[in-house]
């Protein structure tokens, strides 16, 4: 057991008796397990209680515990909001989440505009826009496609303050209506955006008997265009009215959520039927711990998924009943502004559409799984042969690599950079990824640079390091037989032979090894090329963003700032070009004039800036 439970039960007894969540962490800081509770106090010391048959959780949270923090809300409801925050910002192992690395899709309508938009968007922000989802990437974009082709929403980032006097080919082709040159009024393109609205909670046939409405009245008035443009949305809509399912009566807006699981491996399937119809459905993989319960797996998910979505329906059929269910309804009526019912339905057309939906989660668990364990021995068999071809000590479990991101000659700004990637496994390791700054070399010595950055990350590094995540079996670093020669110097120096090291070069993707002249060129097309690309391309990316940020934060602070008529765009794209302020300043201005969008008079005011004493 953990030598620190007794100093973790000391700590808790010193928790309020107020609502709020709790956060376990580990040896390292990382928050590993996070809880909601009416009394933080009575709710964590309730994990010390000793048991004839404690949960195998609780034992595994407890024996990797070393602190433990609480953060005190006004209320039962806003720790249940803010516990689901938590759980997708932290990724705690043993609660139950959402698998969205990158975040779930979401269609956007940008309804604040003056000629709103339809967008694909990750973030929600709070922008007065309107969200539709969390869905699939591939539902948001079915949904783009049918709005702009129906609708013709603009799909432009023209500024429509402007004045234009020719329209894009979007216009031309009839999927925009052309608000940049006044083809449709403001208060006409916002009558569209509304069926757009109405659309997508299910209330087509609305939109429908307004559209024949419309189009007969522009006949009547000989508006023949208008009338042709109308006809062509309704058919457009009738087609796709006629692909949806008309679900029995009784149900309007509805959730029906099915769960099934396989190990640590779970999927929940949404049925949406909005005003009468089946609107689809949506599989959601989880990470849910093996020990959790049914009903610990789908609250979980219950609260993330509604945390993070913007339309509640007035009823959720759920397989089961959940705990705190009271303040699941008030904390949905509050957010919907309307009454939500959770319900267990036990027979008839509701009951039908829960296991409908149960159905489509067990399809797609299996699918999940047999794409996961195809990936896994396709990853498995590359490691064996990168292992086999470069004559490895051992197979390639921790893999890290190493990329110098320079931007010239110099790095008098300090924007020269290094990223160390870490895939386990395979896979990428993201926590593992650590970016530097270089600090020791000024001229653009890529050698050098590389040099500092291997002795900084190894300098505490051991030969005796246990097997588990911190060992590494092999070292990649970009580049060719110098940056090899680098590598070999610094795990000499540092008397370092528990690991291999490597180099890979760009131009012939050649992998070179101490003691071997010949260069390793491994099959065009293989999985373990790909592997070792997918690795390197991953350590540019992350060094390429790292100096970008610098730049970035250089640029904002910069002198540059201080010269009227010189904007950010301009700016930056000076830095790019010239690497450096101090390179800007050496030129005269009729080179500097030269550069696209810099005139004479703006490159004498830069110079003159650059150079207060002449």
């Amino acid at each position: 057991m953990n030598k620190d439970v007794d100093k973790l039960k000391e700590k808790a007894s010193g928790f309020p008796n107020e609502p709020g969540v709790y956060l376990f962490r580990d040896v390292k800081g990382k928050v590993i397990y996070i809880g909601k509770a009416l009394n933080l106090k009575k709710r964590v010391q309730s994990y010390f209680v000793k048991k004839a048959n404690p949960e195998r959780k609780i034992i595994a949270i407890l024996h990797n515990a070393r602190n433990i923090d609480f953060v005190v809300t006004q209320s039962e409801m806003e720790a249940l909001v803010l516990e689901s925050t938590l759980i997708k910002r932290h990724k705690p192992r043993y609660n139950t989440r959402l698998k969205d690395d990158k975040g779930y899709p979401y269609l956007k309508i940008t309804i604040k505009d003056p000629f709103p938009q339809a967008l694909f968007t990750r973030k929600i922000i709070n922008d007065g826009a309107r969200y539709y989802g969390p869905l699939s990437s591939a539902s948001v974009r079915a949904a783009l496609y049918t709005i702009r082709h129906t609708f013709r929403l603009r799909d432009c980032k023209l500024d429509l303050t402007k004045k234009y006097y020719r329209a894009c080919l979007d216009y031309q082709i009839k999927k925009c209506m052309g608000p940049c040159i006044g083809a449709v009024t403001q208060r006409e393109y916002n009558k569209v955006v509304k069926d757009v609205i109405a659309f997508l909670e299910g209330k087509s046939d609305k939109v429908l008997k307004r559209l024949k409405e419309d189009m007969s009245k522009a006949s009547e008035n000989q508006e023949y265009e208008k009338a042709a443009f109308l006809r062509d949305q309704i058919g457009n809509l009738e087609k796709f009215i006629a692909d949806q399912k008309i679900v029995p009566q009784g149900l309007h807006t509805e959730d029906f959520i099915a769960l099934t699981r396989k190990g640590g491996h779970a999927v929940a399937t949404i049925v949406m039927v909005r005003s009468g119809k089946f609107m689809g459905r949506e599989n959601f993989i989880l990470l849910a711990p093996a020990d959790d319960t049914d009903r610990e797996v789908l609250g979980g998910f219950f609260r993330q998924y509604y945390n993070l979505n913007q339309t509640i329906p007035g009823r959720i059929n759920i397989p089961f009943n959940l705990d705190d269910e009271p303040i699941l309804i008030e904390w949905l009526r509050e957010k919907r502004g309307k009454r939500v019912i959770i319900k267990v339905p036990d027979r008839g057309e509701r009951r039908r559409l829960l296991e409908l939906a149960h159905q489509n989660a067990v399809l797609h668990l299996d699918e999940h799984l047999d794409k996961e364990s195809t990936a896994k021995q396709v990853l498995g068999s590359a490691l064996e042969e990168i292992r086999n071809q470069l004559g490895l000590m051992r197979l390639p479990k921790r893999i890290e690599c190493y990329d110098i991101s320079n931007l010239g000659r110099d790095n008098i700004n300090r924007t020269a950079v290094a990223s160390r990637v870490v895939f386990i496994d395979g896979n990428p390791a993201k926590e593992h990824y650590r970016r530097f700054r270089i600090k020791t070399i000024e001229g653009q010595d890529d050698y050098a640079m590389m040099e500092e950055v291997l002795v900084r990350r190894l300098k505490k590094y051991s030969n005796d390091t246990p097997d588990g995540e911190d060992k590494i079996d092999l070292i990649i670093v970009d580049g060719g037989k110098g940056h090899l020669s680098v590598a070999r110097k610094v795990v000499k120096m540092l008397r370092l032979t528990d690991f291999d090291i490597a180099a890979l070069a760009k131009r012939e993707e050649e992998l070179f090894r101490p003691g071997k002249s010949a260069s390793v060129i491994l099959p065009r097309s293989s999985p373990e090329l790909f592997l070792v690309q997918r690795i390197r391309d991953e350590a540019h990316r992350f060094a390429i963003e790292y100096q970008r940020q610098l730049r970035s934060r250089q640029l904002k602070t910069s002198v540059l700032d201080e010269i009227p008529g010189l904007g950010a765009k301009r700016k930056e794209q000076l830095i790019r070009k010239f690497k450096s302020v101090e390179r800007i300043a050496k030129m005269s201005p009729h080179e500097l004039a030269q550069t696209p969008g810099i005139g004479h008079e703006l490159a004498e005011a830069i110079i003159e800036k650059l150079n207060p004493n002449g």
